[in-house]
C-alpha cells in the first residue's frame, strides 16, 4: 500500500510545540541547532511536542547526508516516545524515511508488540513461534489497540488458529509454556475429514472456541490479576477465515507472527467503520460493542453514501475484497509468514452477490460500477462467502 509521507502528523497544540516546528524547519543541516533542539524535547516531552516533532519532521527532507546523520542524532533517544505517539500509518511513514529509520521502526515494532502481549505471555519469542508454525493470528480488540496506538484495557487475547492441528499445538504451548488452564470448550473441537466443519454461530465461520485463563501478579495494582484467553478455531485449514466475517469494518485487522495487517485502513486509520451488512445486528450484545467503540471515538456508518466528501476506496460494496489486494495494509517486522496464509476473498455486502441485481456503490466520490482491485499475488483465491 503507497504511503504519502508529504502530509504532517498533527497540528502542534502549545507553545512548545509551535517552537519545536519552527526548529525543524529552519534546521536544514545547521548544526547550531541542534542542542538548542535537543533540550526543548528534553524539557516537554509532551504527547503533543512529540507530534509537533513527528509532524515536523515528516515535512523536511532528508536527501543529503548530512542532513540525514543531524536528524538521526536528535532522535536517537526520543524516536520511540514519538511514535508511541502515533497510529501505525504514521509509524510506517517514519521507516520511509531513510534506512536508518526503518531498521529503527522495525525494531520500535517488535518492542511495541512484546510490550502488548506481555500482559498474556511471559515468553513472547517461543509464543510467536509458535504461532509461525501453526499459522494463527491475533486479532479483536488488541489488534486494533495496537494498529490505533491506543492503551485500552483489553480483558482478553483473541487467537485465530486454523482447523485442526494448528488449535491443537496452540493449546498445548498455552497450557504447558505459559501455564494457562482450559475453562470451557464451546462448539465442536473434533477433527473430522470433511474440508469444512458446520460454523459454531451461524455466518461465522468458527468451529470451536476455548477459553483459557491464569492468575498473575500485578505490580500496578499489587494484587492477582485472572488474565483470559480465547483461542478460536477456523472451520477452514486458514484462521483468518472468521476475522472476515467481523461486523465492522474497523476490526477486521489481524497481527501475524511477523506482521500487522489492517484489512481498511483509509477508513480505520479515519476512525471510521462500515458495518457489515451481511450480519443481522439485532441482539443486544450488538448495542453493548456500538457503544464500546463509540466510546473509543469511532463512528460507524451502515452505506458508503455516509462518507460525506470521502471516496470509499477499498470499502466499496460493489468490490470482492482479498487478503492479498493492494486494498489490505502489511507492515512486516519479521521475516516468517510471508505468503503463507494464501488468498481468501470476502466482502461486507451482499451487493456483490447477486450479478443480475447488483447496485451501484452510493459513494458520490466513487467511479467504480464493478471492478476487482488489482490483485498482489497471481495465487488461486479462496472465496469465503
Amino acid at each position: 500500500m503507497d504511503m504519502d509521507i508529504d502530509t504532517p502528523l498533527a497540528k502542534p497544540s502549545d507553545k512548545a510545540s509551535v517552537d519545536l516546528a519552527r526548529l525543524f524547519a529552519r534546521m536544514q543541516g545547521a548544526n547550531r541547532l541542534l542542542p538548542e533542539l535537543v533540550n526543548l524535547l528534553e524539557s516537554n516531552p509532551s504527547p503533543e511536542a512529540l507530534t509537533a516533532a513527528a509532524g515536523a519532521l515528516k515535512a523536511i527532507s532528508i536527501s543529503s547526508t548530512r542532513h540525514s546523520q543531524n536528524i538521526h542524532f536528535v532522535f536517537q533517544h526520543v524516536l520511540d516516545a514519538i511514535l508511541d505517539q502515533c497510529q501505525l500509518d504514521e509509524v510506517v511513514l517514519f521507516g520511509q524515511l531513510s534506512i536508518y529509520f526503518r531498521v529503527r521502526v522495525k525494531n520500535y515494532l517488535v518492542r511495541r508488540w512484546h510490550a502488548t502481549l506481555s500482559q498474556w505471555i511471559q515468553k513472547p519469542v517461543l509464543f510467536r513461534d509458535c504461532m509461525r508454525h501453526t499459522k494463527s493470528v491475533i486479532s479483536g480488540s488488541t489488534a486494533l489497540a495496537f494498529v490505533d496506538g491506543a492503551e485500552w484495557d483489553s480483558q482478553d487475547l483473541d487467537i485465530y488458529t486454523s482447523r485442526g492441528r494448528g488449535r491443537d499445538m496452540m493449546l498445548s504451548h498455552l497450557i504447558h509454556i505459559e501455564g494457562y488452564k482450559v475453562e470451557v470448550v464451546t462448539g465442536d473441537d473434533e477433527e473430522s475429514p470433511e474440508p469444512a466443519a458446520t460454523p459454531l454461530y451461524k455466518n461465522s465461520q468458527i468451529k470451536s472456541v476455548t477459553k483459557l485463563s491464569k492468575q498473575v501478579y500485578s505490580k500496578a495494582l499489587k494484587q492477582d490479576v485472572t488474565r483470559r484467553i480465547d483461542v478460536i478455531e477456523s472451520v477452514i485449514p486458514n484462521s483468518i477465515s472468521p476475522i472476515l466475517r467481523f461486523h465492522t469494518s474497523f476490526v477486521i485487522n489481524w497481527i501475524t507472527s511477523d506482521s500487522i495487517n489492517v484489512a481498511y485502513p483509509k477508513l480505520t486509520f479515519a476512525h471510521i467503520g462500515l458495518i457489515n451488512n451481511r450480519i443481522r445486528l439485532e441482539h443486544q450484545k450488538d448495542q453493548i460493542w456500538r457503544e464500546k467503540y463509540a466510546g473509543r471515538g469511532y463512528r460507524m456508518i451502515q452505506d458508503t453514501y455516509e462518507l460525506d466528501q470521502m471516496s470509499c476506496g477499498s470499502a466499496c460494496p460493489s468490490l470482492w475484497r482479498s487478503t492479498d489486494d493492494v486494498g489490505c495494509m502489511s507492515v512486516q517486522f519479521g521475516d516468517g509468514d510471508e505468503g503463507i496464509f494464501g488468498e481468501i476473498l470476502w466482502s461486507l455486502s451482499k451487493a456483490v452477490d447477486d450479478w443480475s441485481r447488483h447496485r451501484k456503490c452510493m459513494n458520490v466520490r466513487c467511479p467504480r460500477y464493478r471492478q476487482e482491485l488489482s490483485k498482489r499475488s497471481g495465487a488461486q483465491a479462496l472465496t469465503l462467502y
